[in-house]
């Protein structure tokens, strides 16, 4: 999000739009990681993700 905020900045108003900006999108990731004390350089997550996509691999038979 970071990213897309420095190379296309803000888009306008997050009120007139459908998806808020990329500014109020990292501002609420780096509260999402402090208040909960996420490791901002883990991938947290990755293992169980990886498992749901395996099994809906299984499920489509992909």
């Amino acid at each position: 999000m970071q990213t897309l905020h420095e190379r296309y900045g803000s888009s306008g108003q997050s009120y007139a739009s459908t998806h808020p900006s990329s500014q109020e999108r990292v501002r609420y990731l780096e509260e999402l990681i402090t208040r909960n004390g996420y490791n901002r350089y883990a991938f947290e997550g990755v293992e169980k993700h990886s498992l749901i996509q395996k099994r809906v691999r299984e499920l489509i038979g992909a």
